[in-house]
């Protein structure tokens, strides 16, 4: 969290909501005391898989498989306060394909996200979508061409001043993913 007394991970282990992948939480009492064991986030998993939670505006946003299975993500918000907010589809990010990866800028304007949506480089391409208030509604949906490559590229975080966007690539030649940053 902004604060950096919560850490909200995805993490495959037993005794989550099911044996996938699940959201989980840790949190300390003091700035850069030690984190408590983590637990599971509950109200925010479900038997699918949920993925690369990301908090921004009162919100814990992440993907989750949940409501079309098997690998095809969507990206859900769910307020985020002592307790979880039931989860929400997003539905103006919601494509045909998969979805996931939620990046937001620190005024909530801007999100970046994963797609494989058509009009991709190659694989899983970054995208982008802008609103104009932080309760408003993504629109221009847009390629983010600068930081793709044809193998599949997914972002992770942007610096507090928009200047530097952190994304994890399989490009070629690597033999797994690796961490790269763009900056502008």
């Amino acid at each position: 969290t902004p604060d950096g007394m919560r850490l909200l991970l995805a993490v495959y282990r037993p005794g989550g909501v099911t044996a996938d992948y699940d959201i989980w939480l840790t949190s300390r009492t003091v700035a850069g005391g030690a984190f408590s064991p983590p637990v599971s986030a509950s109200g925010l998993n479900s038997g699918a898989y949920e993925l690369n939670p990301f908090v921004s505006g009162g919100f814990v946003w992440f993907m989750s498989d949940r409501e079309r299975g098997a690998g095809n993500y969507d990206i859900f918000r769910a307020a985020d306060g002592a307790t979880f907010g039931a989860p929400e589809p997003v539905p103006e990010l919601v494509s045909a394909t998969s979805d996931g990866n939620p990046v937001l800028s620190s005024d909530g304007l801007t999100i970046y996200f994963s797609s494989d949506r058509s009009g991709s480089m190659g694989d899983v391409d970054v995208w982008v979508a802008h609103r104009s208030t932080p309760s408003g509604t993504f629109s221009d949906i847009a390629l983010e061409p600068a930081v793709n490559s044809t193998g599949p590229d997914r972002p992770s975080w942007l610096s507090p001043d928009g200047c530097r966007l952190y994304l994890y690539s399989e490009r070629a030649g690597s033999a797994d993913f690796d961490l790269y940053v763009a900056e502008r």
